[in-house]
């Protein structure tokens, strides 16, 4: 499965949600590895999402070092994944 600009964008929702199943993230990441654009409107959206909810419950974060874990976590499961199949 590729994936281009637009469908990484549309995915993105799901990424943050935790709802991409394993092919999908394969793809997901596959296409964020190579191109910059869609890595920052991912990072942006993040940003977004995630900082006015934090705001809004008044909590201290760096959600750049969060997203970085939580992409970093995702591809060590894919990782895991592909081993066992």
């Amino acid at each position: 499965m590729t994936m281009n600009c637009k469908d990484f964008e549309n995915k993105i929702p799901d990424f943050l949600d935790e709802k991409l199943n394993n092919r999908q993230a394969k793809a997901f990441f596959a296409h964020m590895e190579e191109c910059a654009e869609c890595k920052e409107e991912l990072r942006i959206q993040y940003l977004i999402s995630e900082g006015t909810q934090r705001l809004e419950e008044g909590e201290s974060f760096d959600l750049n070092k969060e997203l970085d874990i939580k992409l970093e976590q995702t591809k060590k499961h894919l990782k895991s994944k592909k081993i066992v199949n």
